[in-house]
């Protein structure tokens, strides 16, 4: 119940200010005890499921340039491999200190 409650949070900020992951998932889910390599990832699948719902929203509203946004999406995946590939070399100790 606890991380639906947090994935609400992070929902709604997502949504609201397009924010959340780093900011407010990842910190929470430590708080409640989630390892942070753990957190990350549950971060980032909760970005998966916001970005879906997101995505259809600013369709239906017309308000997504799509050409745009895949652009954007390529630079995103590039980020995340390159950024995976760090986060498994960075131990955790030294993963607390970067939050």
């Amino acid at each position: 119940m606890e991380l639906v409650f947090i994935g609400l949070l992070a929902g709604f900020f997502a949504g609201f200010f397009g924010v959340g992951g780093g900011m407010i998932t990842v910190p929470l889910l430590l708080y409640a005890g989630v390892p942070i390599k753990f957190a990350i990832g549950i971060s980032s699948m909760q970005m998966v499921f916001s970005s879906i719902y997101g995505t259809f929203r600013n369709i239906k509203n017309k308000m997504l340039d799509v050409k745009s946004g895949y652009l954007f999406g390529i630079g995103g995946i590039a980020g995340s491999f390159i950024g995976g590939m760090i986060l498994d070399r960075i131990d955790s100790k030294y993963l607390g200190y970067l939050f």
